[in-house]
């Protein structure tokens, strides 16, 4: 532990170790609170270096616009992917057959702008990148990007293309 001169600085304890707490004649072990807090903010930043790596590898891939390496950086099948006017489970196959429209030129530049930091979070911690097309003759399509953690690394887990 700490050697500490101030009472109130002793009596948080040390921050690297359990304390015991005597509860109901039983002596039980607790994590101090700042040391949850450590361990939760190591956790973020991991993450979120999961994700800049992530990202980096994500956008080199489009960059290259082979939807292979875009493809190894996505978990199949897809939910709700939208091919040929049908909603489904998409497959990769499906995938890069679609790649061309899915991943339009604009929409890789788009995506290629953003830095990791820029994806917006969603409340379950999964983030996405949205897309719109603005208005055309054909009128206005959006395409979201939905990414997620999956078996600890992160990958492209969803396509939903409105309009």
């Amino acid at each position: 532990p700490l050697a500490c001169s101030s009472p109130n600085l002793k009596k948080l304890g040390s921050l690297h170790e359990p304390q015991q707490v005597k509860r109901g004649g039983e002596i039980k072990s607790t994590v101090t609170h700042s040391h949850k807090s450590a361990k939760s903010k190591s956790r973020v930043l991991e993450d979120q270096a999961r994700i800049e790596q992530f990202w980096l590898q994500f956008q080199l891939a489009l960059k290259s616009r082979d939807s292979s390496k875009v493809a190894a950086l996505t978990t199949f099948p897809l939910v709700d992917f939208i091919y040929e006017g049908i909603g489904k489970k998409g497959t990769r196959e499906e995938f890069e057959r679609a790649f061309p429209f899915i991943f339009n030129e604009d929409a890789i530049q788009f995506l290629l702008s953003q830095p990791a930091s820029k994806l917006k979070k969603r409340p379950d911690g999964r983030r996405y990148a949205e897309w719109h097309n603005g208005e055309d003759s054909e009128g206005q399509l959006t395409i979201i990007y939905l990414f997620a953690a999956h078996d600890g690394m992160w990958r492209l887990v969803q396509i939903v293309l409105i309009g």
